[in-house]
């Protein structure tokens, strides 16, 4: 399912590369570009929700999860471009791992370059790292190359990987996962949605798995990129999630207190 607002230049190539042997959901949160128009004109085939407002992506997402159910399903940006065989290999590997709630292929940019998809849960440090000019000191650098889990690094033959959260751009989550912690917490508006969605994995569980052998191109917009600017729609979102964050996780980001299970140990 794909949760679009103003991406009319996106949806196609996203939808297109699903096919129409699929079933696919797109939820559109009142968009003024003529999004829902081109789904509907040019994929007669896909479920189009049209919300009568904008009601944040995790709402949105949560109304895709409750039409797509009982399935597993597929949460996926609509900037994002799956393979031919990428939905099909994110289902093999949920199946070959019955403990993970959640699994994540590998995000790779436009010019072909390997995204920071996969991350540490934030804690105060990490937010000083990215908001602030402590990133640019070499404590500050190496605590930022940390929260960014070394995602190019990691070997796409070795197999999944368990790690802390994933970017929500493409998502293949178990329904029974869903079922037992929830769907995404729709009290987040945009951004942050996602590292809460697998820190209540772990927590309720369920491993979260990074599948570096599995591709998906993603354009990745970063709209909240202008960190001070509070005139900025996108920088006003990010900055009221990472507060909630904060607050429905004190623990993790101020103690450090991860979730996970300590190494060797599998729920």
């Amino acid at each position: 399912m794909v949760v679009t607002y103003r991406h009319a230049d996106d949806i196609v190539a996203c939808l297109a590369s699903l096919g129409d042997e699929s079933r696919v959901v797109v939820v559109d949160n009142a968009s003024d570009d003529g999004t829902a128009a081109v789904v509907a004109e040019q994929f007669p085939h896909v479920e189009l929700v049209r919300s009568p407002e904008n009601v944040g992506f995790a709402r949105a997402v949560n109304l895709g999860i409750e039409r797509v159910a009982p399935l597993d399903v597929l949460v996926l940006n609509p900037d994002a471009v799956v393979g031919p065989t990428t939905v099909d290999d994110l289902a093999t590997a949920l199946a070959a791992h019955p403990h993970a709630g959640m699994v994540a292929p590998r995000l790779l940019s436009p010019d072909g370059s390997v995204q920071d998809s996969v991350r540490s849960f934030k804690t105060v440090q990490t937010l000083l790292a990215r908001r602030t000019p402590y990133g640019s000191t070499r404590r500050g650098r190496a605590v930022l190359a940390a929260h960014l889990g070394g995602t190019a690094e990691i070997d796409p033959t070795a197999g999944a990987v368990p790690v802390d959260w994933a970017l929500g751009a493409a998502l293949y989550v178990r329904r029974k996962a869903i079922d037992a912690v929830g769907p995404l917490d729709p009290r987040f508006f945009l951004y942050e949605e996602d590292a809460d969605w697998c820190a209540r994995m772990w927590a309720g569980g369920w491993q979260v798995l990074y599948a570096p052998w599995i591709v998906a191109s993603h354009g990745y917009r970063r709209e909240s990129r202008r960190t001070w600017d509070l005139r900025h729609a996108p920088t006003r979102h990010h900055w009221a999630s990472i507060f909630r964050f904060l607050l429905k996780h004190p623990g993790m980001v101020l103690l450090g207190r991860s979730p996970r299970p300590v190494a060797g140990h599998h729920p």
